[in-house]
């Protein structure tokens, strides 16, 4: 069995072939063929890199937002409007309606959906905080429900 440093070598020299043999003209490969073989010659560290820091995904959930309140009354005002649940993989859910977001580091953007274009800053495993538009943090929470305390 070949190590996985063995294999991207063996994927190199057949890929740097193919190429080779394409250039020439003594074999036929499509444009397809020719770009995948263009990724299989990146360092396999490559994959794992993202813009922005490490892909991940939320812990699955309900998420129950709300802006701070005050001393003299309640901690925090509670805003349904802004709930949704965390699914599973980068699927979320909002007003029943479905759609998809993108962790990256501890920037959360969503992509579809309901919430279209929303950013949230991830302060804690179930803990987020809207983004402003200028991308500073806005007054908003989201925290992960559990048992004791209503999710």
């Amino acid at each position: 069995m070949l190590s996985s440093e063995d294999r991207q070598d063996r994927v190199s020299i057949l890929t740097c072939q193919g190429l080779r043999e394409a250039h020439e003209g003594t074999t036929r490969k499509s444009p397809a063929f020719l770009l995948l073989s263009l990724f299989a010659l990146l360092p396999a560290s490559a994959a794992h890199a993202a813009p922005g820091g490490r892909l991940g995904t939320l812990p699955i959930g309900r998420y129950l937002c709300e802006l701070p309140g005050s001393a003299a009354a309640v901690a925090g005002i509670a805003q349904p409007k802004e709930d949704f649940a965390i699914l599973h993989s980068s699927r979320y859910e909002a007003g029943g309606e479905r759609g998809i977001y993108l962790l990256t580091g501890d920037l959360v953007q969503i992509t579809s959906g309901p919430k279209d274009g929303a950013r949230y800053r991830r302060i804690s495993e179930g803990f987020l905080r809207k983004l402003n538009l200028d991308g500073t943090d806005g007054e908003l929470r989201c925290v992960r429900g559990v048992l004791n305390n209503g999710g």
